[in-house]
């Protein structure tokens, strides 16, 4: 997994909002193909909650501990800030405390889980290890949970968590307006253009 990949850069659009998801079909057994599900109006919601302070009650401080430090490991700070300084991890919490109560203990329990691979595979509790060695623990769990994803059920939950993850980066306004170019009318259309590592998607949401 390569954590400064181009292609997780998103583009979000549409500002008509959706009929409410299932919380419960998103979370209960592991946050299933429900992640999909989650849409930029959804995602404006939960910010809105965020920007009013509100807490996430009911999740425990493990649990939004690993969220903090996997977010912060997934899409760190560059030259642009990372999903921690982008307060992801308070839009994760509270968007996972507002499920029901089984939903939330099923996810807390498959988080322990994660947490358990992780450390079995560093020889150390995941939140205790080095940047670069997170970084490099995560790619190979990463790689097992996208590839093998039917033979754990945390496996599910991990790559929900990671969808959630990028697309809450990418409706905060550090993702939509700094990692992203932020034009609010696009200029003209060019089908073909150099493209170099530097090079970032256009945003006119932020």
């Amino acid at each position: 997994m390569n954590m400064h990949d181009p292609s997780m850069r998103k583009t979000v659009s549409g500002r008509r909002r959706p009929p409410p998801i299932s919380r419960r079909s998103m979370l209960a057994g592991g946050l299933a193909a429900g992640a999909a599900l989650m849409t930029s109006g959804d995602a404006a919601l939960t910010w809105s909650r965020v920007a009013a302070g509100e807490r996430a009650e009911g999740l425990s401080d493990a649990c939004c501990a690993f969220i903090d430090i996997f977010c912060e490991t997934l899409i760190p700070d560059t030259d642009t800030p990372g999903a921690r300084s982008a307060n992801v991890p308070k839009f994760l919490s509270l968007f996972v405390a507002s499920a029901p109560g089984d939903s939330v203990a099923a996810f807390e329990a498959n988080v322990a889980l994660i947490c358990a691979d992780l450390e079995k595979r560093a020889g150390a509790p995941f939140q205790q290890l080095a940047p670069k060695d997170r970084e490099a623990v995560l790619a190979a769990f990463d790689a097992d949970a996208i590839d093998k994803t039917a033979e754990q059920p945390y496996y599910a939950s991990y790559v929900s968590l990671r969808v959630l993850t990028v697309l809450g980066y990418y409706t905060s306004h550090e993702g939509g307006a700094e990692e992203l170019r932020y034009e609010l009318v696009p200029g003209r259309h060019e089908a073909d253009i150099p493209l170099d590592p530097a090079y970032r998607a256009f945003s006119n949401a932020s």
